[in-house]
């Protein structure tokens, strides 16, 4: 995975609220659980009055995993569950989540590192199995 950027991005060819059902769908079947949601078109619209595409934040978990990594170092309850954001643009979808090469470079002992590294993994390789990895360069209008 890339070190250059904070997020890795990837495009699921369908409107948001197919591809919603999709992340939900694959990641249930990697025994990933989303407990939370945030769905900050709603927030905005509350809060500010304006209108935005739709954009959702996921936060993932495996409960073994998160188990492991807080009952280690309490300090991992601030990155875990993993934040994973779907924001629509039409006909297609973008899912972005923090990259490995932040993952890995928290600063946290290495046994909630690597929790936090297998969820990481576990999502990534969930979200490939329905979206494409898309560079940086690619998503600039």
């Amino acid at each position: 995975m890339e070190s250059g950027s904070a997020t890795l991005t990837y495009l699921i060819a369908e409107p948001f609220e197919s591809a919603l059902k999709s992340v939900r769908q694959v990641l249930a079947k990697e025994d990933l659980r989303v407990p939370l949601e945030l769905d900050v078109t709603v927030r905005i619209r509350k809060e500010l009055g304006l209108s935005l595409a739709p954009c959702r934040v996921l936060f993932v978990d495996c409960p073994v995993l998160l188990l492991e990594a807080v009952t280690l170092d309490s300090s991992v309850a601030a990155i875990l569950p993993l934040h994973v954001a779907l924001a629509g643009y039409g006909p297609q979808t973008r899912v972005h989540l923090i990259s490995s090469s932040v993952a890995f470079n928290l600063s946290l002992p290495p046994a909630p590192s690597a929790a936090v590294g297998k969820l990481q993994t576990r999502v990534v390789r969930a979200l490939e199995k329905i979206a494409s990895r898309q560079a940086v360069c690619e998503l600039v209008p």
